[in-house]
């Protein structure tokens, strides 16, 4: 209103100076019938019954009609901050084309950078701007440009204000007001730009107060009204409605299936949908209609001065132009149904928009793209469609409170305990004071069926007696599963005379219902609120956020009663439980035994190996085992080839079928085939009845083919044309069986060298041999000798070690070939334990296959006969294995067994940094300075390692042959003596 008095007072001024001119002539007269056209047209910018878009159709019309300018233009710039045309039209107020619509840039330029207004009433004589080219190629001959500018801060300060620095004036510039003449008759003057710089100043703030009214009443997604503004707007039409005796009706218009939208092409897309609806609602009212989101995919349309007939006509409009819109490629992909309400006595904002909703509900109900009237019958048989309301009502500061309130109860009922007789009053409690009524009561169903109340609680959070309360209101939520409101009257309400009785003046009653894992909904009971005080009654918003908070509680309610069930059933079966305990302990035992030898026996770890050699298999075997590429496993007899093909099947796609092995070395070639392939009943002598083969029985499974380098030629020819066509033929038998097998083969011969020598088929040895895998002998991975004795020493009941080798049977182990591999070592460690009459076995207890003994060599050993002589090494140790040169494989110093991990990990240390202080291998074996002692001391005794100075200052390192310390990097740790050790 300042900004209006300070307006109208410039204007004054300027007519002033105006008069205090020559006297009139035609041009001043025609300059005040100006200034009047700009008061006329400055009053209308004070209305905000125009948009956005009709201000501005009006600040250009104005600059048009009174600078009398063959053009206007209206700029302004985007989000972007880059200037574009936002309108431009002619003399005659008609649009331009895009074409017709080029200005002189260099002028703008000017007017944008000076922030002052231009005005050249001939180009031609203007030194300063007639050589633009722009002015030149546009043939103008007057030009006119004013900035559109608000004040953002100025100079005024406070006086008991303490300032370092004065306060700058600034200024934004929202565009620019442009006009133009190519007439020689029409020219701009020095008045026209006052005029001019006045329009501007004052569309400047109608543009700002448009938008701001735009932001604050439009919905942002569509351009249209928000549902708040709706609201409004539909009270104040209700108001002239009845005071006109004109009639009203409103539409609720909702896209159907917009659900199935979201879910099918994103909410995106779905976006999009409403957008574009909401536009063609838009172009088929009329301009006293007004358009409205109100929530989703759901619209509203106030029609004035219409009734249900011209209601029906628009929705007919409406429901042809979306159904015939192309959505998504398809025309007819997207429609709406449309619900309408005529404004009736006695009926009032609420209540005509709940009508309109039933009516929709009854058009959803009927099918796709269809228009339903409010009438009578819907009353008590239609639902509502708006599930929000009274939850988001548009206005944001309800709508925070609102949901704030919804996310706290459903955090609150999620806290509570779930013991029914605990969460109950909480409930109670909550619900009484978010709607602050005086009393709450929760109704549940009985075993029996009936409804009773199961807690009564007042506003002080206190437990009172369920008694007059209107029990009519609550039969009926109950039977028809909608909620009620209803509120005490001077004729009495016309539903329940109880509330009048009990002097209830207001009560919200809402069923307990949930949906059933078929679908169905079930009402399990009630929640009952009211109040005793006058004018505090319940509206239909605080209903509809009732019963939206009701969802919550019946979920956390039916959930407490299940978990009261559950827990007599628990209490139930736990006493089942204790009468089986014993049988159902033994069958979990023994079912957890299999499982775990399952487990244990077809993985890797099943395969026992830590050397290089091994390692090189198992990531191999990672590789294949996920395949069904046929596998060949070479390698000495006795290495562990069935294991590596259990791995195999066990780890891989086939694991759920069969796995089948057959040695092909230990059966001939005519009853290998009856094996592989099966029979037919009659095929040979004692064929009574038909049997499958091994092909069969293994189909999608693994078929182990063991010592497959013995099959014999035509065995191979048969073999190679089962692994071709993927089918078997029985002996016997005329038709082929289909099968699905993966081949594991395996041999201890070399297959390539019997391709050679013309023992095995080329072909096949390609079929098989897709995927190699060579086992090393055990004499190549010794290192993996411990951890094989340790497995074969094991207890098989109770998985620890029994017994264990003493450092000279160990020395023993080590140096032996082991020609027979794991299957020897197996059989040498047994038969130890068997021997041996104590825990310690020595090396008397070794009993090995082979013609060389290494017990031989010592006194005391079981072949008796002197000793030979053992060569001693420097230092006057013996050498070991220096007694018999007939083991090449004998480690070059002594292998010890008997140190515990820490010393093993100094050990590889020391090979790597060269030395370590006391300190640090405390620190890096996480061990006691008195433990820490013991290992390096037990080691220095041994003569593995060296000790260098005395006390807290030593540095360790690895001893040589020659007991000296061994050549290599220098310490990679300072050699001073740590303080703290």
């Amino acid at each position: 209103m300042a900004q209006a008095e300070d307006f109208f007072a410039g204007l004054d001024e300027t007519k002033e100076r105006l008069r205090a001119k020559a006297a009139p002539t035609a041009t001043q007269a025609s300059t005040d019938d100006r200034w009047r056209v700009l008061y006329e047209i400055s009053t209308l910018f004070n209305s905000p019954i125009y948009t956005y878009e009709e201000i501005l159709e009006i600040i250009l019309d104005m600059a048009i009609r009174i600078t009398g300018a063959d053009r206007g233009l209206l700029l302004l710039y985007d989000e972007a901050d880059k200037l574009g045309v936002k309108l431009a039209k002619d003399m005659d107020f008609a649009t331009l084309a895009k074409e017709e619509r080029a200005v002189s840039e260099g002028v703008i330029d000017d007017v944008v950078k000076s922030e002052q207004g231009i005005c050249i009433a001939n180009v031609e004589q203007d030194a300063k701007f007639s050589e633009l080219s722009s002015i030149i190629n546009l043939k103008i001959l007057s030009v006119m440009c004013v900035p559109l500018k608000v004040t953002l801060r100025d100079e005024r300060v406070g006086a008991k204000e303490h300032r370092a620095m004065g306060t700058l004036t600034t200024r934004k510039i929202l565009g620019v007001l442009y006009v133009d003449s190519r007439s020689v008759t029409k020219s701009f003057s020095a008045g026209d730009l006052e005029l001019f710089q006045a329009l501007a100043n004052n569309a400047t703030t109608a543009i700002l107060n448009a938008n701001l009214y735009r932001l604050a009443t439009c919905d942002p997604g569509t351009g249209i009204y928000t549902r708040h503004h709706f609201e409004q707007r539909l009270r104040d039409e209700v108001k002239l409605a009845r005071k006109a005796g004109s009639p009203l009706t409103v539409m609720i218009v909702d896209i159907d299936h917009l659900k199935r939208v979201n879910a099918e092409r994103g909410y995106v897309e779905a976006d999009k949908v409403i957008t574009r609806v909401a536009q063609l609602l838009r172009d088929r009212t009329r301009g006293i209609d007004m358009v409205a989101r109100y929530g989703g995919g759901k619209f509203v349309v106030i029609l004035p001065q219409t009734d249900l007939a011209g209601a029906e006509h628009v929705a007919n409009k409406v429901l042809g132009a979306v159904a015939g819109e192309t959505f998504f490629g398809r025309i007819g992909s997207i429609t709406c149904s449309v619900g309408a309400a005529a404004l009736a006595p006695g009926i009032f904002a609420d209540e005509l928009m709940k009508r309109a909703d039933q009516a929709l509900f009854d058009a959803k109900r009927s099918g796709r793209n269809a228009f339903r009237q409010y009438h009578d019958g819907l009353a008590s048989t239609a639902k509502r469609t708006d599930r929000l309301a009274g939850v988001l009502s548009g206005d944001p500061t309800r709508d925070y409170r609102n949901t704030l309130m919804l996310l706290e109860t459903i955090e609150e009922l999620s806290r509570r305990n779930t013991e029914l007789d605990v969460l109950l009053p909480s409930i109670v409690d909550t619900l009484v004071d978010i709607t602050q009524a005086e009393r709450g009561i929760i109704f549940l169903r009985d075993e029996d069926g009936g409804l009773t109340p199961r807690v009564a609680r007042d506003k002080k959070k206190q437990d009172v007696e369920a008694r007059d309360f209107s029990r009519t209101v609550v039969e009926r939520v109950t039977q028809s599963d909608q909620p009620v409101r209803e509120a005490f009257t001077e004729d009495g309400p016309v539903s329940s005379q109880s509330i009048s009785n009990f002097s209830i003046r207001a009560v919200m009653c809402v069923p307990l219902t949930i949906t059933e894992p078929n679908g169905g909904v079930r009402t399990f009971g009630a929640i009952y609120v009211d109040s005793t005080r006058a004018g505090e009654e319940f509206d239909e918003s605080a209903l509809a956020f009732f019963y939206t908070l009701s969802k919550q509680v019946a979920n956390a309610v039916e959930n407490a009663r299940l978990y009261e069930r559950i827990a007599v059933l628990n209490r139930q079966l736990q006493v089942k439980l204790d009468t089986t305990e014993r049988e159902l302990e033994t069958v979990r035992i023994e079912l957890e035994d299999r499982t775990k030898q399952i487990e244990l026996r077809y993985n890797y770890d099943k395969i026992v190996g830590q050397a290089p050699k091994m390692q090189e298999i198992f990531r191999l075997l990672d590789r294949i085992t996920d395949t069904t590429v046929p596998v060949f496993i070479h390698g000495e007899s006795g290495t562990g080839k069935e294991l590596v093909a259990k791995a195999i099947h066990y780890n891989g796609p086939r694991r759920k079928f069969r796995m089948i092995s057959e040695n092909c070395a230990a059966t001939s070639e005519t009853l290998l085939e009856s094996e592989l392939f099966g029979y037919m009943k009659g095929a040979f002598t004692g064929a009574q009845n038909d049997r499958k083969g091994l092909f069969e029985q293994a189909n999608k499974g693994t078929l182990f083919l063991d010592e497959v380098g013995d099959m014999s030629l035509g065995m191979q020819k048969k073999l190679l044309r089962v692994l071709q066509e993927g089918e078997i033929r029985r002996v016997g038998g005329k038709d082929t069986v289909k099968v699905d097998v993966r081949i594991v083969s395996a041999s201890n011969k070399d297959l390539k060298k019997l391709v050679e020598e013309g023992k095995f088929r080329e072909d096949l040895y390609y079929r098989l041999n897709v995927v190699k895998v060579d086992l090393p002998p055990l004499r190549e991975r010794k290192e993996d000798l411990p951890l094989l004795i340790e497995h074969f020493l094991k207890d098989e009941t109770t998985g620890a070690p029994t017994k264990r080798f003493d450092s000279e049977a160990m020395q023993m182990l080590m140096r032996y070939n082991w020609p027979g591999n794991i299957r020897e070592l197996r059989n040498v460690v047994e038969r130890a334990k068997i021997i041996s009459d104590t825990e310690l076995i020595s090396k008397d207890a070794i009993i090995l296959d082979t013609g060389f003994d290494p017990r031989a060599s010592q006194p005391s050993g079981l072949g008796g006969g002197p000793a030979p002589a053992r060569a001693m090494g420097p230092g006057g140790r013996p050498m070991p294995g220096a007694a018999n040169p007939g083991l090449p494989d004998m480690p070059a110093e002594p292998y010890f067994f008997d140190i515990n991990e820490r010393q093993r990990k100094l050990i590889e240390y020391l090979k790597t940094y060269g030395s370590i202080r006391n300190r640090d291998y405390y620190e890096i074996m996480q061990v006691s300075k008195s433990t820490g002692w013991r290992d390096i001391k037990d080691l220095i005794e041994r003569g593995i390692v060296n000790s260098h100075g005395k006390g807290k200052g030593s540095i360790y390192t690895l001893a040589d042959k020659d007991g000296k310390p061994a050549p290599g990097p220098r310490p990679a740790l300072p050699v001073t003596a740590p303080d703290d050790d």
